[in-house]
Parts: structure tokens; C-alpha cells; sequence
């Protein structure tokens, strides 16, 4: 239910996607204690942050630049710390 909460999001399981997600969930347990976690990602729409990452030019892979959407959108950002 976390990423196919909504119609949209359940389009977007994709592999860049699915690993981005994966790495916030471990870099920030705290996420899954939160009691609003899937409200709160049926807001995000993983479509336009994949696409947006797919854009970018920065040479990183895309999952890193959906992980950097991801921490932005739900308040961890800046990052500091070595994990994801």
C-alpha cells in the first residue's frame, strides 16, 4: 500500500523508484514508525519526481536523484550523515 496507495503511484513501480524508496525507508526508520507514512506518500507523485530525475543532467543515477526529491518532500533536508 506505501507506493500504490494511489492510482498514479501504482504506475510508477519501477526499479529507480522502488530503490529510492527502499533507501529512505532504511536511512530513516523513524519514517516508518510515522503513523501518517502512506497519506503522506499518496500525496508525492513518484511519476513526476521520475521523470524530473530522469531530466537531470548531473550525471547520478536516477534513483539518487528520486532519493534527494524524496528526503526534500518529506522534510530531511539537508542531508548530513553517510548513509542514504
Amino acid at each position: 500500500m506505501l507506493i500504490t496507495g494511489s492510482s498514479v503511484n501504482a504506475a510508477e513501480l519501477y526499479a529507480d523508484v522502488l530503490k529510492a524508496v527502499s533507501r529512505l525507508l532504511i536511512a530513516n526508520p523513524e519514517l516508518v514508525r510515522r503513523p501518517s507514512l502512506v497519506a503522506d506518500f499518496n500525496t508525492v507523485d513518484l511519476g513526476a519526481l521520475r521523470r524530473g530525475a530522469r531530466s537531470m543532467k548531473y550525471g547520478l543515477a536516477t534513483s539518487d536523484e528520486i532519493l534527494v526529491a524524496l528526503r526534500m518532500q518529506f522534510g530531511l533536508w539537508p542531508y548530513r550523515g553517510e548513509a542514504a
